[in-house]
């Protein structure tokens, strides 16, 4: 195991700005859709991910403007309860999405989640949850 060092007994002192998480800001951007209006948010990485996750919204209704690391959603227009296809198999966190359109619509279809390079990782336990909440599920030509 590699270690790091660190000699001086000086005081530390400086500034640096740390970029946004994309494990925080993709679930962050799933539940703009629950608010009929809308939400900026500021100091979202730039990365793909953060990129596909705003064609999606995009491509079910909401209206998404970004400039630099600040993004604003507006869904207070008609959302789809339907995830592109063309998008989901991009990115293995477009489940999330489902959760808050089944807030928002009571009901969501999606295709299998893909973008995994580590392996098969199963959306199960999002289907349990939904079922413990009262949703039922269905699948019909490896859709949902």
């Amino acid at each position: 195991m590699d270690s790091i060092w660190i000699r001086g007994k000086r005081p530390l002192y400086g500034e640096m700005t740390v970029q946004g998480s994309k494990n925080a800001v993709l679930p962050i951007l799933a539940s703009t859709i629950l608010i009929a209006g809308k939400t900026t948010l500021r100091n979202c990485p730039d990365i793909s991910d953060v990129d596909c996750m705003c064609r999606i919204l995009q491509k079910i209704g909401a209206t998404v403007t970004k400039t630099g690391h600040e993004i604003c959603v507006d869904a207070s227009g008609a959302l789809q309860s339907r995830l592109p296809a063309e998008e989901v198999v991009r990115m293995r966190s477009s489940i999330v999405l489902t959760g808050a359109l089944l807030g928002r619509l009571g009901q969501a279809s999606f295709c299998d989640p893909g973008g995994c390079v580590i392996g098969d990782r199963p959306i199960d336990l999002h289907l349990k949850a939904f079922a413990r909440f009262g949703c039922q599920t269905r699948r019909e030509d490896d859709n949902f």
